[in-house]
């Protein structure tokens, strides 16, 4: 292929959001040679329709941590064993926080150290300075996430912040506009209950223009906390009734379709409801009222194992297969369709 040609393909992808353009690396060695030119990768960055694309998909990323070497985070296609790209040079005590539009967010629970935003397809990484202390005690432990605001075009980061030992009153907001100049900023108004802790507590969730964390009243998971990105504005809302006693082993939001899903595990059966669409104002308090949740699937698993079953802590998500539609849930080592 002649330089003009490249010319063209390159102008092509650059109209591309991320994950579009991430996916282009598999497609052919030229194509990939493209993508990770420095030149593309700049021109890329600045781009201002870098958004998801409309089409949902199943990402998986991977954690590769070799001893005495920085971390590594590979992003594959849930069907393909071939990574879509890396990023490389990280800390250690880095994770992934969450995802959005193909960016990925990656916070460390060491104090004082950088919020990272990574453009997968780049390589690059913006670093954006920890968030202030709470109080001077700062006993709390935190959850990071990332939403995008379609109308005003803005990225923010939120900080969740939870004082160990306690599920209610006392748990704060931080939000970071990226680009604005101001640094984080105290939400005013305190939200009513803790995330439930642990090493895979769920991750907060984007789903159109809303980032939902499922939350914990008198210690079992049965409300979601609904933030909206331009307003900045939270409100809770009960989960379905099932979900109010402790018989939920674990419940985890899940972005499908467009639409936000509730996986609810117990000890012999998976539920999967589907959230009512919210109106575009919320109120920034607890709804105690019970949205029309639309239960979608109900499964009884005979074979799971009763001791991996008693153990909440186990990373959970589902997706569907692309090509035979299958429904795909995974249960830490375990796939079930």
């Amino acid at each position: 292929m002649d330089s003009v040609a490249e010319e063209i393909l390159r102008e092509i992808l650059l109209s591309l959001p991320t994950r579009d353009a991430a996916r282009c690396c598999c497609v052919s060695r030229l194509w990939c040679g493209v993508v990770t030119d420095p030149t593309f990768r700049a021109l890329h960055a600045r781009a201002r329709h870098v958004v998801a694309g409309t089409s949902a998909e199943a990402l998986l990323v991977s954690e590769i941590r070799d001893p005495g070497k920085s971390l590594e985070v590979r992003v594959y296609n849930i069907n393909s064993p071939k990574p879509m790209c890396r990023v490389v040079g990280l800390a250690g005590g880095y994770k992934p926080a969450n995802a959005c539009n193909g960016f990925l967010l990656l916070a460390s629970s060491v104090k004082n150290w950088p919020v990272l935003v990574s453009n997968p397809v780049t390589g690059e990484k913006l670093e954006v300075p920890p968030p202030p202390k709470i109080n001077f005690i700062d006993y709390y432990w935190h959850m990071y996430g990332m939403g995008f605001s379609p109308a005003a075009h803005e990225y923010k980061l939120f900080r969740f912040s939870f004082p160990f030992g306690s599920e209610e009153d006392n748990n704060h907001l931080d939000v970071y506009t990226l680009g604005d100049g101001r640094g984080w900023r105290r939400h005013p108004i305190l939200f009513p209950y803790a995330a439930v802790y642990g090493l895979h507590s769920p991750p907060p969730v984007f789903v159109d223009g809303k980032l939902y964390l499922v939350v914990q009243r008198h210690w079992s998971p049965n409300r979601i906390l609904v933030i909206d990105v331009v307003s900045e504005a939270h409100c809770t809302y009960r989960l379905p009734y099932q979900h109010t006693t402790s018989q939920a082993m674990a419940v985890h939001a899940l972005e499908m379709h467009g639409r936000l899903w509730i996986a609810v595990r117990d000890r012999r059966e998976l539920d999967f409801w589907i959230m009512p669409v919210l109106g575009p104002h919320l109120h920034d308090q607890d709804d105690d009222r019970l949205p029309h949740w639309e239960l979608l699937y109900n499964f009884y698993i005979d074979d799971m194992d009763i001791h991996e079953v008693n153990k909440r802590n186990q990373p959970s998500t589902a997706w569907f297969n692309e090509g035979d539609g299958m429904l795909c849930y995974r249960l830490g080592d375990h796939l079930y369709k």
